[in-house]
Order: C-alpha cells, then sequence, then structure tokens
C-alpha cells in the first residue's frame, strides 16, 4: 500500500501518495497525479491497492495450486506401485525390513509414504 507523503512541500493539488525515486536512493517524491478521491490518485487510493492485491494474490494461488498438483509425486507413485504388482497386502505394509526382500520392503515403505503415513 502506499504511503502518504509528508514534507514541507506538500501540494494539496496532487495525489497524496508517496513515491521511491528509481535507482539507488532512497528517497521519495510526491505523486504527480491529480487526487481522484480522498486526496488519491486512483493508482494510489488504498481502496484500488487493496482490489489489485487481492487479485494478484488470487492468481499467485491458482499458479502454485496448478503447480503443487502437477509436481505431485504421490499419484504418480500410487501408479507406479500399482504396476509393480509387489508389497500388497497388511501383511506386508506392517513387516519390518528384515522380514522382505529389498523390493518388497520398499515397496512397502513408498505405500505408507503415498498414504502420507509416518514409516
Amino acid at each position: 500500500m502506499a504511503f502518504e507523503y509528508k514534507d514541507a512541500d506538500f501540494d494539496k493539488k496532487r495525489c497524496k501518495a508517496a513515491v521511491a525515486f528509481g535507482g539507488r536512493r532512497v528517497d521519495y517524491y510526491q505523486c504527480t497525479r491529480r487526487p481522484w478521491k480522498d486526496g488519491w490518485c486512483k493508482q494510489h487510493h488504498p481502496d484500488t491497492v487493496a482490489a489489485r492485491d487481492a487479485a494478484a494474490l488470487k492468481r499467485y494461488q491458482e499458479e502454485t495450486a496448478h503447480r503443487k498438483a502437477a509436481y505431485d509425486w504421490r499419484p504418480r507413485a500410487a501408479d507406479w506401485l500399482d504396476s509393480l504388482k509387489i508389497g500388497d497386502g497388511d501383511d506386508v505394509a506392517a513387516a519390518t525390513r528384515e522380514d522382505l526382500d529389498t523390493a518388497e520392503w520398499l515397496a512397502a515403505y513408498l505405500r505408507r509414504l503415498v498414504a502420507k503415513e509416518q514409516p
């Protein structure tokens, strides 16, 4: 959100937002646009900024949800385990590593991970 420009040369005929200079300077100047509502221009008005931020957050959440779904390994691992036809049944899921050969134990371990359980 834009913050108010508070300086000795404040001009009421311009927007009251403080805009940062570009580059390495840490300094601000008063926005040069005419006031639109409550002394703010349309770009810097708190309602406009809040609506723009809400829209950006919604876009970000949609993009990250799509990315998370695309890179989630659990469905692919479940399909792969089903295709192996090993590690089925409760006796394998409850067994320890010493009881099974490596492939069966690994399948049981991955099944627990896919089910979001701790091994």
